[in-house]
């Protein structure tokens, strides 16, 4: 597959990463991943936007967005992919030289749509979500360590995924989602003070509230989650997943919340798909 690399078309196959690149010697790199639905991108300046603001926390220079919405959409064009997730990767680079930037695509698998609609079960991981004076909730950056640990304790726990705390016990986000869930009678989720602000999070917030949903965006407590009925997970690639188990527990309502906003939200990127 074709993928481009600090300014040139080559096959995957003949991709190259220094050992001295900084990312490959520390982690100092950010990505982004947007969805390609039907050969088009959703909000795809929005991904952009949040991948410039990483970059910036770890200071380093991206491209101007202009050039690299041309990649991403041509990217597209060349590949020819109905259902994929394109990543753009930047590093900081080998010492003394410019960034390294590399924008890929991967197919979605097929089936994703009845994987998403059919729904997860969730452990609610010991490994603890950074506080936010560690790490700043807007950096998505390369080296997601807690991540990789949250999620090797859903395969043991051999369930789909695993659900975060803070260190103070608020309900945070999972490795690559958002968390939404209700209880009593009121949609609750994370302030982006504490976790990633989800391009998909964002586009939920304002589909829920136009439904009549009364919501609570701050520091939802492990209390308040012992309480939910119901709850999903919101990211790029599958929009919604209902949540049907939580450490065990059945959530009888995940299924009449998610459906009809994951419904909305498809209509949405349906309606505002961007191609070349």
């Amino acid at each position: 597959m074709i993928a481009w690399q600090d300014g040139e078309w080559v096959d995957e196959a003949r991709l190259r990463v220094s050992a001295r690149d900084a990312a490959f010697a520390s982690g100092h790199g950010v990505f982004e991943s947007v969805r390609v639905h039907e050969g088009r991108f959703f909000r795809l300046d929005a991904h952009l936007d949040r991948l410039a603001a990483s970059a910036a926390i770890l200071r380093i220079a991206v491209p101007r967005p202009e050039r690299l919405r041309y990649v991403l959409l041509e990217l597209v064009e060349r590949a020819g992919l109905e259902e994929a997730s394109a990543r753009v990767t930047i590093t900081a680079g080998e010492p003394g030289a410019a960034p390294s930037v590399l924008a890929a695509l991967a197919p979605i698998p097929e089936g994703w749509e009845a994987r998403a609609a059919r729904g997860w079960t969730l452990v609610t991981a010991r490994t603890r979500h950074p506080d936010p004076a560690t790490v700043p909730p807007a950096l998505k950056s390369l080296g997601r360590v807690y991540s990789v640990l949250a999620r090797q304790e859903a395969r043991d726990a051999g369930v789909d995924d695993a659900l975060m705390l803070l260190p103070d016990g608020t309900v945070a986000e999972g490795p690559s989602w958002n968390f939404f869930f209700r209880a009593d009678g009121v949609l609750h989720t994370a302030s982006t003070e504490f976790v990633l602000g989800g391009v998909t999070r964002a586009v939920l917030l304002q589909l829920a509230a136009g439904s009549g949903m009364e919501i609570a965006v701050g520091t939802p407590s492990a209390e308040l989650l012992a309480r939910a009925d119901a709850a999903f997970a919101s990211m790029s690639s599958l929009g919604v997943v209902p949540v049907t188990r939580l450490d065990g527990r059945e959530l009888p309502g995940s299924f009449d919340l998610a459906r009809p906003l994951q419904a909305a939200y498809w209509s949405l990127v349906e309606e505002e798909g961007e191609s070349a």
